[in-house]
C-alpha cells in the first residue's frame, strides 16, 4: 500500500531547500561522448556535466583529486598559530573537543580532525550539532555540551565564524577556540 500522507511530507521542501528546485536540462550525447572518454556510464557523466565538468581531463582531475591540486593555505588567517596550538596540544595528550555542523561537511571534517589528533596523541571528544536542539552552528546549547567535558582547546569545523559571542564565553573559561569555516 502506497502512504500518500507519507509522500507528501517528504516532498516538502525543508528550512535550507528551496521550494523552487531546478535540476540542468541533460545532454544525453555529451555524456555519452564523456562517459565514453572517460570509462564512467551515461549517468555519472551526465552528473559531472550538470555540474560544469564537461573535458575529459577536467573530468578525470575531478573524479582522481591530486593534492598538489589542492589550494594554498598560507593566505588563511592565523593558520600558523592553529596549526602551533594543536601541535602543542598533540605533545601535551590535551583534551580537545572537535565540534562539527550537522551537514556533510561539518560531520566529515570533525570525524577526520577527530581521528588525526588521536593518532597525533591528544585525547578527543567529538560533537556535532543538532539542529532540532540548538539550531545550527556553535550554539547556546552546544556550546554547555561542550564545556561539560572540560577542554583545553575547542576547534570548530564548518561552523563558528559568525558565533563570536560563544566564542568569547569558551575563552572567558580559559578555553582555546581554533576555528575552521570556510563561511
Amino acid at each position: 500500500m502506497h502512504d500518500t500522507a507519507r509522500t507528501a511530507v517528504a516532498a516538502q521542501p525543508g528550512p535550507r531547500q528551496p521550494a523552487d528546485y531546478r535540476v540542468r536540462p541533460t545532454d544525453p550525447m555529451a555524456a555519452s561522448e564523456l562517459g565514453r572518454a572517460c570509462g564512467l556510464g551515461p549517468a555519472a557523466a551526465q552528473v559531472l556535466l550538470q555540474r560544469g565538468v564537461d573535458d575529459p581531463d577536467r573530468a578525470r582531475a575531478f573524479l582522481d583529486p591530486r593534492l598538489g591540486d589542492l589550494s594554498d593555505p598560507t593566505p588563511m588567517a592565523d593558520r600558523e598559530a592553529a596549526a602551533e596550538r594543536l601541535a602543542h596540544a598533540c605533545r601535551r595528550n590535551e583534551l580537545v573537543a572537535v565540534f562539527g555542523d550537522y551537514d556533510v561537511d561539518g560531520t566529515t571534517s570533525a570525524a577526520i580532525l577527530s581521528d588525526v589528533l588521536e593518532a597525533l596523541g591528544a585525547r578527543v571528544r567529538t560533537f556535532v550539532a543538532n539542529r532540532f536542539e540548538g539550531g545550527y552552528g556553535f550554539s547556546d546549547a552546544a556550546l554547555a555540551r561542550v564545556l561539560s567535558c572540560s577542554p583545553t582547546l575547542i576547534v570548530t569545523c564548518d561552523c563558528g565564524s559568525s558565533d563570536h559571542e560563544r566564542l568569547a564565553k569558551a575563552r572567558a573559561a580559559g578555553i582555546d577556540v581554533i576555528v575552521v569555516d570556510h563561511h
